[in-house]
């Protein structure tokens, strides 16, 4: 992940570093496949262990940037989402 390399932030124009540490990591939320509706979004006390980790990326405004941010079901996803911008 650290070679990642990430467009600009859609709304201000904020160029992130390489390192990747201060603006993707885990929302806090993790989803879990569900046979019925396909999967579903859970909070950190339902979490079970085969669970899986929801990502974000943020314009880190500390670093300079607006605070925009973009949530996906993985970490892949999430980049794939800011860079494509959907």
């Amino acid at each position: 992940m650290k070679n990642t390399q990430l467009k600009p932030c859609p709304f201000c124009g904020f160029n992130f570093s390489k390192d990747l540490v201060d603006i993707l990591y885990p929302s806090g939320i993790y989803w879990r496949e569900n046979s019925e509706i396909g999967g579903e979004y859970i909070g950190f006390k339902d979490m079970l262990p085969t669970d899986h980790t929801c990502w974000k990326i943020v314009c880190n405004g500390t670093m300079g940037g607006c605070g925009a941010e973009i949530h996906g079901d993985s970490k892949e996803e999430v980049i794939e989402k800011w860079n494509t911008r959907i």
